[in-house]
């Protein structure tokens, strides 16, 4: 997060730049690569659409 940024306040710029964020309630997130694959158990995942283009964030553990 950005320091000394009322969350409220970032709320509404993001809002005004045409940034739309949602939290998403998932279990588990399983990225598979050729060789690997990472779970992430009690992820926490938000979408985010800006500018036409959707992408997702994803933090957690291992």
């Amino acid at each position: 997060m950005i320091p000394n940024v009322d969350p409220r306040k970032l709320k509404s710029m993001m809002s005004q730049m045409g940034i739309k964020t949602s939290e998403i309630d998932a279990d588990k997130v399983v990225i598979s690569s050729g060789d690997k694959e990472i779970v992430i158990t009690n992820p926490q995942v938000t979408r985010i659409e800006a500018q036409g283009s959707v992408s997702f964030q994803i933090g957690g553990g291992c």
